[in-house]
């Protein structure tokens, strides 16, 4: 089974939360850590490797936080992926040929499946959350 690990999710979480106030202000890390349910200390090791990786950008003080240090339409999901967890690689040492050829091909699509934007997580994101507000 393929599964994205909490640190992915949570960092992928925290990033569309960014994306929403992209240009227009700072975000404090309680802000995520109470809106997203995510451990403080836990984002804060995500955002020291985004912020090493030049994704996030940190401002000290306090009326400092993190914003995204790019446009969020620019920042692909592969790219958050890869900085949090390495290289995207389906692993097929083992195979004959023909499964080679196969996991090959799945490893491209899923690659270029993850080329969504941050931008574009945001908006589904919303359209989501005013879905359920409607039918409330």
């Amino acid at each position: 089974m393929f599964s994205l690990s909490l640190k992915a999710q949570y960092g992928l979480a925290a990033l569309v939360e960014l994306s929403y106030y992209y240009r227009k202000r700072l975000v404090q890390i309680k802000e995520i850590v109470e809106k997203q349910n995510i451990p403080k200390t836990y984002l804060e090791q995500i955002f020291n490797r985004l912020v090493k990786s030049g994704i996030v950008r940190s401002v000290r003080g306090n009326q400092g936080g993190y914003e995204l240090a790019a446009d969020p339409a620019g920042i692909t999901v592969l790219q958050v992926l890869e900085h949090l967890e390495g290289e995207i690689r389906i692993s097929h040492d083992r195979c004959l040929y023909a499964g080679k050829e196969l996991f090959d091909r799945v490893e491209r699509k899923v690659r270029e499946m993850l080329k969504a934007t941050l931008a574009e997580l945001a908006e589904q994101q919303k359209q989501h959350e005013q879905g359920l507000m409607f039918h409330i």
